[in-house]
């Protein structure tokens, strides 16, 4: 038989907290862990009877290849039992007994099947006064012997049932399978750190607060790092990695911890419903956490052991070097040298005089929302995951600009994209497929702008593939995407892929005679020239394409902010980082920026992601990740590090797409009606993930608000 029920989790306050009880009734634990063991036969030396007893779901006891076969276990004394687990190998029994003795020679049969259909086998029976159990074997279920991970046997009274796991109490994880503990990989502190099995080392990376957080979940909080346990992502996945991260509240940090007997317990992610899980069931260290699909087996088991925690009452050294490499009439950017601390820093307070300004993980910050020609005072304090709190720095005054910004729209300053009233804007939206799904629009932007986006990039056509879009409808679809407060970035998507310079040139000519919806609308609408213009992976045929038509552009009166994407349908960063500065010093107004594709080859992985916007930001370029997914045609795309370390540099990025791609690419979807009546994977992934559209979106301020 299959096990199909799973212990009911009862929840009592204690004084101390919520506590999760080991049993919810009488209690029943294995009396026969590492207890003497016998068998009428052995496959070989490594597979002796008493692993069948020594609680490693690694190791196993199998039998020669022959009809009947038994394996027994000596409990020491009589006690009472209640039942017995069986957890097959491949080689299981098809026709098997359960018997019990008290002299190991006259038996009785408390359970018998001809049914037996391997895997795990809970069996229970009437109270059953024993000290010696057998399985007895009488037909295989395969040409193999008999072949068992684990035998265990419930007793009733026995005084070594687990304490019950209490919230505010401090865990050390054991996965059952390998002994190891759950821990954060090289004692990291920072967001997205990852989330490992490693030897027992007794360090602070191992130890977890476990925290009630209602509705019988729980968040597990690093004790190194003040960080939460989390699915990255917010991914729904089989194989979806487990990290730690900033504690948001979101139900990819939640747990629901459930009994999982002989003091083991499954953790199960409330937003997937699937389990903490070792990848491939693997021993050694450095294996890596994922989750995975509930399956009983023993590297979703976890055994919880309170550890007595030290109270750290030391703070971290005050930050130092604090200065200003820039300012705004309206922003000042701040840096400064990085605190020690004697277990970890975990983050910087910024204040403005005596107000709290912000805080950040990093050791910069920008101070947005001051005024013109003002002096402000600023200082940094470091903190630790228990609390404790550095003196200030030494204080830096700064005064903002003189004359406050004018200019007519959207502008560039190195690296950042700023508004019309000066502050610094971050792109966080969404594409739309406009010219395929014509009237889709009045349905879709509303539902885009609910995400909390701030920016539609509008997928359009100048007649050279697809139906060429008009004046009018261009204007109709800015109008609307400022009705619903956002920046509008129209592109043509005509000449994706395409080296042809007469392609690109026939674009910029579109543009010029739709001029007239752009002028006047610099402050909500940015010009991305092309969509992926130039597929050849060459940084020089491709600057040479925008170096002609950009300057055509401004001498047409054509002064939005232009946006232009790599070479390489888009995922050949290189090309910026070569030729970026040649482009943009071709614009009369310096008022270019770049965008990155960030699929399989641009976003792959993490230390892509970062080297790819790194590079262009060392260029001095202002950046946008211009089209990401979840996954791409050619291999996995790292969205969880493309979202979180854009985040932390103050990226824009824009997810591929809200609805209609084609058959194959589905998952590119972001909503599963164009209404946005409920999201997919990749929607809530960059939508609701911790990093993603809701948690950091802020509408541009032209549009009165600043969020």
């Amino acid at each position: 038989m299959r096990k199909i029920l799973a212990c009911l989790i009862m929840f009592s306050m204690l004084v101390s907290g919520i506590a999760v009880p080991a049993k919810t009734s009488a209690a029943a634990t294995n009396a026969a862990l590492n207890k003497p063991a016998s068998a009428s036969s052995i496959e070989d030396s490594g597979k002796t009877a008493a692993m069948a007893f020594d609680g490693n779901a690694s190791t196993r006891w199998s039998s020669t290849y022959a009809d009947p076969q038994w394996i027994s276990v000596d409990l020491g004394s009589a006690v009472d039992i209640t039942g017995v687990m069986l957890n097959w190998e491949v080689a299981y029994g098809k026709a098997y007994q359960i018997q019990t003795s008290l002299d190991n020679s006259s038996w009785s049969t408390v359970y018998s099947t001809t049914t037996g259909d391997g895997g795990i086998d809970n069996i229970s029976f009437s109270t059953q006064k024993a000290r010696y159990v057998k399985m007895y074997g009488t037909q295989r279920g395969t040409s193999y012997g008999y072949s068992l991970w684990d035998f265990e046997v419930y007793a009733v009274g026995s005084t070594n049932e687990p304490a019950p796991i209490t919230s505010g109490s401090v865990y050390k994880l054991t996965a059952q399978h390998s002994g190891k503990a759950l821990d954060v990989a090289g004692g990291a502190v920072n967001d997205g750190a990852n989330v490992q099995q490693w030897s027992d080392n007794g360090s602070d990376e191992q130890k977890w607060k476990v925290i009630s957080v209602g509705d019988g979940y729980y968040k597990l909080i690093s004790q190194k790092s003040g960080k939460a346990l989390e699915v990255a992502g917010f991914a729904t996945n089989d194989g979806a990695n487990v990290q730690q991260w900033t504690d948001t509240g979101q139900s990819n940090q939640k747990w629901k911890i459930v009994d999982a007997g002989s003091g083991y317990y499954k953790l199960i992610a409330q937003h997937s419903g699937k389990a903490l899980d070792v990848v491939g069931g693997a021993s050694n260290d450095g294996a890596n956490v994922q989750q995975w699909t509930d399956n009983g087996n023993s590297q979703q088991k976890w055994k919880f052991t309170e550890v007595t925690v030290v109270q750290d009452t030391t703070a971290p050294t005050a930050p130092t070097n604090l200065a200003s490499p820039s300012k705004t009439a309206s922003t000042v950017n701040l840096t400064w040298s990085a605190s020690t601390d004697n277990v970890a820093v975990t983050g910087y307070d910024v204040y403005r005089g005596a107000t709290l300004a912000g805080t950040t993980t990093s050791t910069s910050y920008t101070a947005t929302g001051l005024t013109a020609n003002t002096a402000y005072s600023f200082t940094v304090k470091a903190k630790d995951a228990a609390g404790n709190v550095s003196s200030a720095s030494s204080a830096l005054s700064v005064t903002t600009s003189t004359q406050p910004t004018t200019a007519a729209g959207f502008y560039i300053n190195g690296t950042k994209l700023y508004d019309a009233n000066g502050n610094p804007f971050v792109m966080r939206g969404i594409n739309h497929a406009y010219t395929w799904y014509k009237g889709q629009e009045e349905t879709a932007f509303p539902a885009i702008a609910r995400t909390g986006a701030n920016t539609i990039r509008i997928v359009l056509s100048d007649g050279q593939q697809w139906s060429k879009d008009s004046l009018a409808t261009i204007q109709k679809l800015i109008t609307l995407a400022e009705q619903n407060k956002m920046v509008a970035i129209v592109e043509v998507h005509d000449g994706t892929g395409s080296d042809s310079a007469a392609v690109l040139d026939n674009i910029a000519n579109y543009w010029i005679e739709m001029k007239s919806a752009l002028i006047g609308k610099e402050s909500t609408v940015i010009l991305n020239i092309a969509n992926e213009w130039y597929g050849t992976w060459n940084g020089a045929g491709w600057a040479a394409g925008y170096k002609s038509v950009i300057p055509k552009l401004r001498n047409a009166g054509i002064k939005n902010t232009i946006m232009v994407d790599g070479a390489g349908w888009g995922q050949y960063p290189q090309s910026i980082v070569d030729y970026g500065t040649e482009v943009f010093n071709a614009d009369p107004l310096k008022n270019t920026m770049f965008s990155i594709h960030m699929y399989e080859y641009a976003g792959g992985n993490a230390a892509t992601v970062k080297s790819n916007i790194d590079n262009v930001l060392a260029k001095n370029l202002a950046l946008v990740i211009g089209e990401f997914g979840i996954k791409h045609t050619n291999g996995d795309v790292d969205e969880a590090t493309i979202m979180s370390y854009s985040e932390q540099k103050g990226v824009g990025y824009l997810g591929w797409s809200w609805k209609g791609n084609g058959s194959g690419l589905e998952y590119l979807d972001m909503s599963n009606d164009w209404a946005g009546t409920s999201y997919t994977e990749q929607g809530n992934a960059i939508i609701n993930g911790a990093n993603g559209i809701k948690a950091t979106s802020k509408i541009a301020t032209v549009f009165g608000s600043s969020n």
